[in-house]
């Protein structure tokens, strides 16, 4: 098994075209789990790709990759499932900065702040406990451009990024 020593930023991946399925119901405290089982049965029975998904105590957002004729009927039938919902769809991107022995938090700001410079600005950031990966998600026409941004971040410039992060974090 390949047992990595130190950090190292590996490839920038992601998808475009995913549906963030999102449901919000302020009565639902407690409830979501429930609503999540019946949400991932007819996500199964559609057959489409579930990519990833986030979940607090009164919302649930799902991120589907699939046919758009099949994301529209899932979004519908989310609707019928929750009608007191506010259930809404948006079509973004998801890019992952993907890696080993990385510090998550250094390579969620370090690819915010890349982000941001370009004008992109991310509609939600998840970091892994495992550090080994770190998701943007940005609208769908940023795809192209949030690769590049986080690629020439992190592959290109990587060693040089973390150091001087961590040179800068030292000397405070």
């Amino acid at each position: 098994m390949y047992k990595p020593k130190q950090q190292q930023v590996q490839i920038i991946a992601g998808k475009e075209n995913v549906l963030a399925l999102h449901l919000f119901d302020q009565n639902a405290v407690g409830n979501m789990e429930d609503i999540g089982y019946e949400l991932i049965q007819v996500i199964r029975k559609e057959n489409i790709r579930l990519i990833s998904k986030e979940m607090n105590a009164n919302s649930l957002t799902y991120y589907l990759a699939g046919p758009t004729a099949i994301q529209n009927r899932i979004l519908e039938k989310a609707k019928a499932i929750m009608p007191d919902a506010q259930v809404s769809g948006k079509r973004v991107a998801l890019v992952s900065v993907i890696g080993c022995h990385i510090d998550t938090n250094i390579t969620l700001s370090e690819g915010l702040l890349a982000l941001l410079k370009l004008g992109i600005t991310p509609k939600a950031a998840h970091a892994s406990m495992r550090n080994v990966d770190v998701q943007y998600v940005v609208r769908d026409v940023e795809y192209q451009d949030t690769v590049k941004a986080l690629h020439a971040t992190f592959v290109e410039n990587g060693e040089k990024t973390a150091s001087a992060h961590l040179a800068t974090i030292t000397a405070a």
